[in-house]
């Protein structure tokens, strides 16, 4: 079966506590940068959720490019695995 082909229909609401707890171990994930749940504020609206993330870096880690990592590896989550986005 194809399921490129079939056309979604219906919603999905994700709870707030899974996209926290993925959103926190996405940036945990880059270097130099530790962020747990609690740091982690999560807002629905307009279908979409709103992240913001609290981040705490290692002494020395410059805060721009962590972040920018950190976004990336948020992109990159796709139901719990990393993918290359350029392939999807």
């Amino acid at each position: 079966m194809n399921t490129k082909d079939k056309e979604c229909k219906g919603s999905l609401k994700v709870s707030e506590d899974v996209i926290s707890k993925i959103a926190a171990t996405a940036a945990s994930e880059t270097e130099g940068a530790f962020c747990g749940e609690d740091n982690v504020f999560v807002r629905y609206s307009g279908g979409a959720a709103e992240i913001n993330i609290e981040l705490s870096l290692k002494e020395g880690v410059r805060a721009v490019c962590c972040a920018e990592s950190v976004q990336e590896t948020g992109l990159n989550h796709r139901n719990g695995e990393i993918y290359d986005k350029k392939r999807n």
